[in-house]
Order: C-alpha cells, then structure tokens, then sequence
C-alpha cells in the first residue's frame, strides 16, 4: 500500500477540500519524492472527511472482520497451518520459489484505494485465527499474513526497512478503520510479527512448506501454546460483535505476554 499515493488520492477525490500547505512537512519513507506531501493536519483531515462520510464502515476495505480475539476463533498453530494446507490455492504446501510466490500473494491488495487485502479474506472465520503466544501475545494470523506479505513486497522492490514500510501500512489501516474496531490490542504487534517472520525468517531455499516455516516461526520464535495459557482468555468475548475492542494497543509492543501479562 503506497500510502502517499492513497492520500493523494484521497485528497483529490475532497476536490479541493484541503488545500496544500507551503511548508513540507517531514517525509515518512523513500517512496514520497514523486508524491505531493501533505502536513500532519492535511492527513488528520483527509482521514476525518473519509470517516464522518461514511466512506468508512462496517464493511469497510480495510476492515479485516474481526474486532479482538474471540474465544470462538482461538486456537492453535497445528490447526490454522491445516487451513492453510486445505486452501483452495493449498498456499500451506507449497515450497521453493512457489512458496515465496504465495508469501507474495497474502500481501495483494484491490478496491477502494487499493486497500483491500486480495487474498487472505479467506481465512478470516477459519478456526485458530488467533493463536496465543508466550512472547507475542495474541496474534491475529489474518493480519500477520496480510502484512508478512507486504514487506517481502517491499524487500523485493529494494526497500531498505521492508518491516518498517510494513508497519507504516499497518498503522494506516488502523486509522482508516471503524473507530470502534480500530487499534485492537492484538493489530499492529501481529502486523509487526508478520513482517518480522517474512524478512528475518522465511526461505525460499528451505525444504519446508511455507505452512511449516509459519509454525516454526510461531513455536520456536514466539512460544506458541495452548490459548488457554493467555492471562486474559477468561475475559475473551465468546464470538465477534460490534463493540468496541475490550483493550487498545497503538504500538506494536505486544500485551497479556509472559513478561507483561497486564
């Protein structure tokens, strides 16, 4: 998601309703020099003018139908490696160079603003979407395949923090979404995991399945057990619903982990 490009457009779409401002204001990435550059209080604008006009919804593109961990959808690695492996594209399987091929497709995007994600929808009510761990807390698997694919985009276009531009798109997700789904406590560390596993993890020249390199990443990496382990899987809501998340994180530092259980 080239995020100067989607604010461009958004603001021409305003036609004219926020006008440039003669001071430039700080450039967040490399790929900003073709992109006209907007103040922090032109963006604020933009996004607000987006949401009160309902541009942004229940159904929103960057909605990624869910709100918090549920107890519903929790689970372990083993089953949504499996659901992964019985996809239709078997994207779980596969290995080498196909593989890599795959990770590059769980970060597609199309529609509005090119901000839907294309291709990992489909695992959005499957079993073990959330899956606890000891050292990342709640990770959400939507968004850490979402994301993992988006920084092996930016490694292969020769970006020099892939993780970070990763994040950056992570961070504007959130701002797009529903107030009362945005910055779920569980968003942007699962967002930040998956494009530490796609960068510092993944092999294309590996034996594994890409599904087997996802589960290693999880178990060894980040300690994945049982999602009754987690300090708060009392308290999970039983389903999804429309409330508001029952706790917001805006950072990508993980919570209800081992060394920080609150």
């Amino acid at each position: 998601m080239d995020i100067e490009k989607l604010l461009g457009t958004a603001a021409n779409a305003l036609s004219g309703a926020v006008n440039r401002n003669d001071e430039p204001a700080p450039q967040p990435s490399s790929r900003s020099t073709a992109i006209p550059i907007y103040t922090h209080e032109q963006i604020e604008a933009i996004v607000s003018h987006m949401t009160d006009s309902a541009v942004v919804s229940s159904n929103s593109p960057t909605n990624f139908s869910a709100l918090e961990p549920t107890r519903k959808q929790a689970g372990t690695v083993e089953a949504f490696v499996k659901a992964m492996n019985e996809s239709p594209s078997r994207i779980g399987q596969q290995r080498g160079q196909d593989a890599e091929k795959a990770l590059l497709r769980l970060g597609e995007t199309e529609g509005f603003l090119g901000m839907t994600p294309k291709n990992t929808p489909y695992f959005n009510l499957k079993e073990g979407r959330y899956i606890y761990t000891k050292k990342g807390g709640w990770i959400d698997m939507v968004h850490f395949l979402f994301y993992a694919g988006r920084a092996y985009k930016y490694k292969q276009e020769g970006e020099k923090n892939p993780i970070g531009e990763a994040v950056q798109d992570g961070y504007l997700q959130e701002r797009f979404d529903p107030a009362h789904s945005s910055y779920s406590y569980e968003d942007l560390p699962s967002d930040k995991f998956g494009a530490d596993f796609a960068i510092n993890y993944f092999n294309a020249n590996s034996n594994l399945t890409l599904g087997e390199q996802v589960e290693r990443y999880l178990k060894e990496k980040l300690e994945a057990t049982d999602p009754k382990d987690a300090p708060n899987y009392d308290s999970l809501p039983e389903d999804d619903s429309k409330n508001a998340p029952s706790r917001t994180n805006r950072t990508t530092k993980p919570v209800y982990t081992q060394e920080n259980p609150q």
